[in-house]
């Protein structure tokens, strides 16, 4: 079951009947509109998963993310863990030129494995090591196209880099 709260949009136009599929609302006031739709269907006897209300906030985020062709990869070293956003179909130095420009002047290749894969092999080591045994690695030259949930390490030479 899931609620809208349309007295949240001030725009007059949108009706009950005009709201797409896709169309999501949210707003300073959501939040209290939710606990009070939770409350009332507590009173009418719902329980359990399907009768949890929720923000609409995480779809939201979702469909701007595919609207606006926006995808993200993974930098990962022993202090810190970072998404990066980039558009869909980025080459691998456009998307090291997002961390900084001199990695994309002086890019030299990707070393690059998926998420998903890392999950599955990395048996809670915070390595690549198991990841690189079942082959899931990769090195990737300056025509790979990122794909969403890569993590990658790049190899860089500012020293060559364009002036």
């Amino acid at each position: 079951m899931i609620f809208v709260c349309l007295e949240c949009v001030s725009a007059p136009c949108l009706e009950r009947e005009t709201v797409g599929a896709n169309s999501h609302f949210f707003s300073r006031k959501c939040q209290a509109f939710l606990d009070e739709c939770q409350a009332k269907v507590k009173e009418m006897g719902g329980e359990g998963p399907a009768f949890e209300v929720k923000s609409v906030v995480p779809r939201l985020i979702r469909s701007g993310r595919q609207a606006l062709c926006l995808q993200s990869f993974y930098t990962a070293g022993p202090k810190e863990v970072r998404a990066w956003t980039i558009q869909q179909g980025t080459l691998a130095p456009q998307a090291a030129g997002v961390i900084h420009t001199d990695f994309e002047k002086g890019f030299i290749k990707a070393e690059v494995a998926n998420f998903d894969d890392f999950k599955k092999y990395h048996e809670g080591a915070p390595s690549m090591a198991k990841v690189k045994e079942a082959g899931k690695y990769r090195q990737e030259g300056k025509t790979y196209v990122f794909q969403e949930g890569d993590i990658v390490v790049f190899m860089h030479n500012t020293n060559k880099a364009k002036k």
